[in-house]
């Protein structure tokens, strides 16, 4: 392992990151200084999402999981590519995974969602 510096940690080979459960509110934040996996109990419309101490070049992965027909408005820093933002995915028992890549100056998000694979 070698240390830039910032406060980020470099690491080579596997590395395993916690992170924490959450349950979601209409105004929803997830902190990644807790680890770089997410996950999020969905129990009520998301109308703000909000992501704490995202670092460039970092990847993050959320996991929702669903109790019910809710809704996510994603936020705008989101880059979905040409397949767009999922929808229609509030069903009680399932789960979506989202995989997030921060482009290096932090200013754009690039998401990739388990559309089409929840389980």
């Amino acid at each position: 392992m070698r240390t830039n510096t910032s406060p980020s940690t470099i690491h080579t080979g596997q590395l395993l990151s916690q992170g924490s459960t959450a349950a979601a509110a209409a105004t929803t934040i997830v902190d990644f200084n807790t680890g770089n996996n997410q996950t999020v109990t969905v129990g009520v419309n998301i109308t703000t999402l909000t992501l704490n101490n995202t670092q460039g070049r970092a990847r993050y992965l959320l996991e929702f999981q669903f109790s019910g027909a809710y809704t996510i408005t994603w936020p705008s820093s989101f880059d979905w590519g040409a397949v767009g933002a999922p929808t229609g995915y509030g069903v009680a028992g399932k789960t979506m995974l989202v995989a997030l890549y921060v482009s290096p100056t932090n200013a754009k998000i690039h998401a990739q969602s388990s559309k089409g694979h929840t389980t």
